[in-house]
């Protein structure tokens, strides 16, 4: 399902992609979707797919980190607070799905719902850069992805479990207002970066918002 010509690799140690902080980033309700392609399965750290958090247990702010030996995927949302999924770790493409609203929230794998704990404590916003495949401010050599991640999209708007289906099915983030398939042009997105380039030090926001 994934788009996968061309993906970002990060190597476990200190590789990153560091978003500049954009309030339409600050997020309370809202959906968070990635492909990840794990290379250790037997890889016993919390590594961070999204951050917009220093610490995991920060006031404000959120997560979206994988263990694969542990076999969980969290979700950390206010404070300490986190949701958790439960997987069989693999070295497939997967596409994880967070939505979230309140003191809700819910993961998916590959269109399906896996929560195990879905309460949270509400996210609040901070002003701190958004970093994809690990701890914002890092690198931390604990918290770094070991793998690849691609199509990475976020949503102001909860997803209905329905529209977490049609998006893995269509094999891509799709538009909430027509859902066909033109999903750049969904309002509800926040940021979405394709990792497509294929060269040099940069990744494009194909959403509006340009981050």
């Amino acid at each position: 399902h994934a788009q996968v010509n061309y993906s970002l690799s990060f190597d476990g140690t200190d590789d990153y992609v560091s978003i500049s902080h954009n309030s339409v980033l600050n997020i309370s309700s809202g959906t968070i979707a990635a492909y990840v392609k794990l290379d250790d399965i037997t890889d016993n750290r919390y590594q961070r797919i999204i951050s917009k958090k220093e610490n995991w247990n920060d006031a404000a702010g959120y997560e979206l980190e994988i263990n694969p030996a542990a076999k969980t995927i969290t979700f950390l949302a206010g404070s300490s607070n986190y949701a958790r999924g439960s997987f069989t770790p693999s070295t497939d493409w997967i596409q994880i799905v967070i939505t979230f609203s309140g003191t809700t929230a819910n993961i998916y794998l590959n269109g399906e719902d896996i929560s195990t704990d879905t309460n949270i404590d509400a996210i609040t916003d901070n002003t701190l850069d958004l970093w994809i495949g690990d701890v914002s401010g890092g690198p931390h050599g604990s918290t770094n992805m070991n793998g690849n991640i691609d199509e990475v999209a976020i949503w102001n708007t909860a997803l209905s479990a329905d529209a977490v289906t049609a998006i893995y099915n269509g094999g891509a983030p799709v538009d909430l207002s027509s859902n066909s398939g033109n999903y750049t042009s969904s309002s509800d997105l926040q940021g979405y970066w394709r990792m497509n380039e294929g060269t040099g030090s940069t990744v494009a926001d194909a959403s509006v918002n340009n981050n």
